[in-house]
């Protein structure tokens, strides 16, 4: 009987210490601050990606423990699991890349967060330096690439950077990744660039030993989160910019081709959603090129643009690209839309021919360009395109456009290695240092037919369309 109730006894004992145990657990995981005490209502379903970074899946977490035994991977993930509860008690979507002390490689978390498709993606870090003698201590908020290419990321980025001065006495700064990793960028922002705004967030270096204090207090950890929580209350308040882009004739993607239409001269509008209650845009913000040539638009109605293409578009793949800003000032990404126009027996020989005409004439170099970028588009690699990347070269230098003539020179020399002569490719080496150029292509946005029967503006549309067709024949008599 006293061995039963000995025995009975320390079992309790030992549930009640398990329970305290899975308490303190539960509680360090948990929000006991008062940012939540506003209302967040613009967060709710929004999904978030947080990334503790780092974690056992690294080789190199050994060597990321700091002054006073801080460990970078283990001060993450009490940051991410904290703005995680943060998140979901304002009725956000999150999604964490680990939950444990053990962690996935970049690409798999990459991979992980491509498939859930979040709308913003946050990976939480803390920073290490060479320089611990000298106290280096600050706070940095990485972007993949540059704000051109990614302008939402970057107004998240000032949001975060922000919310991180008012922690830190040391101020911050936003850069590219490519400061640290010259290669690509980071992999978890390279390979989700075109999915969804995204960081990498610094909130100081663990290697200096006066922030090693305050990263082992909890407190402190909790307001490292309220910045993230802050900063991303702001973000989706102002609304997350998109659109979606209307042809007037049927979009066929049954076949080999993206987005195939046979109409060589519809009307191309883009639906420029605001993602907040203010329908409508910032119209000087809209930036339109298709085929990496800028083009102009036409206002339709306060979220409806009309693309200013030219007189019709040619046989072969197009991309259309555009970037705006809505009245909150908060930016889109840059947007894309792939599309192809039917190809027919002899197009390709007739655009070459065509296209070298005009590149050459002191007229119509522009329409020529589009001409041989419509040619270009039927077979990058086939024999001879070597020399009408050089004549597209050639008509952007022509009408001004250095930037555009010399990224196809250098892709020239970058496509075609064996066309190229000695004294050339020792000239570009020298000049380029084994740099190469990148072209981002932006998140792809939805392409549909759009039938236009009501309205002011849809009938103005139809009229427009009547125009155009009448115009495309004129001007092929006088092209052909």
């Amino acid at each position: 009987m006293d061995r039963s109730r000995c025995s009975n006894r320390l079992m309790t004992a030992a549930a009640a210490a398990l329970f305290l145990f899975a308490a303190c657990e539960n509680r360090f995981s948990g929000y006991y601050g008062t940012a939540l005490s506003a209302d967040h209502h613009w967060l709710k379903d929004k999904k978030i990606f947080v990334d503790p970074g780092h974690g056992g899946g690294d080789p190199r977490d050994r060597y990321r423990t700091g002054p006073n035994g801080v460990s970078e991977p283990e001060l993450n993930l009490k940051v991410a699991v904290i703005l995680a509860d943060m998140l979901n008690a304002a009725g956000a979507k999150v999604e964490l890349s680990r939950t444990g002390s053990s962690g996935d490689p970049d690409h798999e978390r990459a991979r992980k967060a491509r498939q859930w498709k979040p709308d913003l993606l946050v990976s939480i870090h803390h920073g290490s330096s060479l320089r611990s003698a000298d106290n280096v201590n600050y706070p940095t908020v990485m972007i993949w690439g540059s704000r051109e290419i990614q302008p939402a990321s970057f107004d998240f980025a000032l949001d975060l950077i922000d919310e991180f001065n008012k922690i830190m006495d040391e101020k911050g700064i936003i850069v590219s990744d490519f400061t640290l990793y010259r290669e690509g960028g980071a992999t978890i922002l390279r390979e989700t660039s075109h999915l969804c705004p995204g960081i990498i967030g610094e909130a100081g270096f663990y290697t200096n030993i006066k922030h090693s204090i305050r990263l082992k207090d909890r407190l402190y950890l909790e307001k490292e989160a309220e910045a993230y929580f802050y900063a991303i209350s702001r973000y989706f308040k102002r609304g997350t910019p998109s659109a979606e882009v209307h042809f007037s004739c049927p979009v066929s993607n049954s076949g080999f081709s993206v987005n195939l239409i046979s109409c060589d001269t519809p009307i191309m509008t883009i639906r420029a959603l605001s993602g907040n209650d203010f329908r409508g845009i910032n119209e000087k913000s809209l930036r339109i090129s298709l085929d990496g040539i800028a083009v102009g638009h036409r206002r339709i109605s306060e979220d409806l643009f009309e693309v200013n293409y030219g007189r019709f578009l040619y046989p072969g793949f197009h991309r259309l690209k555009f970037q705006f800003r809505n009245l909150q000032e908060q930016s889109s990404m840059i947007l894309t839309a792939p599309f192809t126009v039917e190809v027919r027996p002899g197009d390709y020989k007739r655009l070459v021919s065509e296209g070298k005409k005009l590149v050459s004439s002191r007229r119509s170099v522009r329409e020529g360009i589009k001409m041989l970028l419509s040619a270009l588009s039927l077979g990058h690699a086939e024999p001879g395109n070597e020399k009408i990347m050089l004549d597209i070269a050639r008509g952007f230098a022509r009408i001004g456009d250095r930037s555009s003539a010399e990224y196809y020179t250098n892709r020239f020399h970058l496509m075609y290695p064996s066309r190229t002569t000695t004294s050339d490719r020792e000239n570009f080496s020298a000049q380029n240092n084994f740099r190469v150029p990148l072209e981002y292509l932006g998140k792809q946005v939805h392409v549909v037919q759009k039938t236009c029967s009501r309205g002011k503006d849809e009938r103005r549309i139809k009229n427009k369309f009547s125009a155009l067709k009448i115009n495309f024949f004129l001007d092929k008599k006088k092209l052909i």
